[in-house]
């Protein structure tokens, strides 16, 4: 099986990878100004909730923590 050999080759499970890249694009737009909701759906994932735990597991943060941080960032 394709996800077998992406283990061992790249020691890393397949799923783990790419919600890994899904995670940093979404990032990557929550900076851009996007919602949570835009975010999430512009990536894949058809589930809030599990966007959000996913977010804060690689990134360490709420999503909705980095779009208010940004927002506040932004005002003078």
């Amino acid at each position: 099986v394709f996800s077998e050999f992406f283990l061992k080759y790249a020691g890393i499970p397949l799923k783990s990878y790419i919600n890994k890249l899904r995670i940093s694009k979404a990032a990557s737009l929550l900076s851009e100004g996007k919602s949570v909701t835009e975010a999430a759906l512009e990536c894949g994932f058809e589930s809030l909730s599990y966007f959000s735990r996913m977010y804060k597991r690689l990134i360490g943060t709420p999503p909705s923590k980095k779009v208010r941080g940004d927002r506040r960032e932004g005002q003078i």
